[in-house]
């Protein structure tokens, strides 16, 4: 068994790859880039319109909320009563904190945040040259 073994590695030296494999093969990497770069951009595409409509929907729903609370009424203060504002600037920067709609804030910048991270994988895209791959 050890002489088949050692004949079979022998001949190895005469077995050439058939022709156009190395062209095959940078084709079917360079295809593949492709569908990858697609899918990447199909994606990013996607995130924009669904980040889009979840800010407008957040503003719709959260933005009128978040206009009406009580802060903006307290932080008019500063404009109208600045004396007493100054006077009383420890219970009246606790009454701003209180009253501060965070997370009214937090729904409508959730999808900016979102659209801004899809930017920058758009970008990344571009800038990787994947935009090449995409036809």
């Amino acid at each position: 068994m050890p002489k088949v073994v050692k004949n079979l590695f022998q001949n190895l030296k005469n077995i050439e790859p058939s022709q156009g494999i190395e062209g095959r093969i940078l084709k079917a990497i360079a295809l593949e880039k492709n569908r990858l770069a697609k899918r990447k951009l199909a994606f990013v595409y996607t995130g924009f319109f669904v980040s889009f409509g979840a800010f407008f929907y957040a503003a719709l729903s959260s933005g009128s909320a978040f206009l009406r609370s009580d802060f903006w009424n307290i932080a008019r203060l500063i404009f109208t009563d600045a004396r007493i504002v100054t006077g009383h600037w420890q219970d009246f920067s606790l009454s701003l904190l209180e009253t501060f709609p965070v997370t009214d804030l937090i729904v409508l910048l959730a999808p900016v945040f979102a659209v801004l991270l899809l930017l920058n994988l758009y970008f990344k895209l571009i800038n990787n040259n994947q935009h090449n791959y995409i036809s």
